[in-house]
């Protein structure tokens, strides 16, 4: 990257600039989503408001900071113990990824990468050995990000029936975590920081 990201925590003055990433990201203006993106980017703020105030001892929202003299937030990721599934009935909680965003300047340019290894050493501490996340069976972009950070298939998560109304598959990924990928990626973030 030519630029310096700095990834930390998220503080309560970011959600704002964390929704307006996010909404852009997954509903673009120039999408069919576009003409309510400003009622999905309210729905964004509330709920990532609504996480990020619960303190949830095994919750985290990480944001990438441009270290230019507008010092603006440039990505977001947020790792979470939580049942797999909403069905699961066993309650079994695994770390869990979501809304990995970057702003569309500076993609292909490591901070997603960054961004998934600066999770590693959180769930660490939470006491896991791996992660998970989904991603769309066509988002090849992404699914080449997570296969080059280590993240294999663990299952599609579409039943057969629903692929009849939704064509796109959604794949679950997961990764085991190393001491050694988990100690790479803390001296990475102290590196960038």
């Amino acid at each position: 990257m030519d630029r310096r990201i700095v990834v930390r925590p998220i503080q309560v003055e970011d959600i704002p600039s964390v929704a307006a990433l996010l909404s852009e990201a997954f509903y673009p203006k120039n999408s069919w989503l576009g003409w309510i993106s400003p009622v999905l980017k309210l729905g964004i703020y509330q709920d990532l408001k609504m996480r990020c105030m619960a303190r949830s001892p095994q919750y985290s929202c990480l944001v990438g900071i441009s270290s230019s003299h507008r010092a603006e937030i440039v990505g977001t990721i947020e790792v979470a113990a939580r049942p797999l599934s909403a069905w699961s009935l066993m309650g079994v909680s695994v770390p869990y990824i979501s809304n990995l965003a970057v702003s569309k300047s500076l993609r292909r340019q490591g901070l997603g990468k960054q961004l998934l290894a600066a999770c590693e050493p959180i769930v660490r501490r939470w006491g896991f050995s791996e992660l998970y996340l989904h991603v769309q069976g066509e988002n090849r972009a992404a699914r080449g990000l997570y296969s080059s950070m280590g993240y294999r298939l663990c299952r599609n998560e579409m039943p057969p029936w629903v692929k009849l109304l939704a064509p796109s598959q959604q794949l679950l990924l997961r990764k085991e975590l190393s001491v050694k990928s988990v100690q790479f990626a803390e001296s990475e973030n102290l590196r960038s920081g």
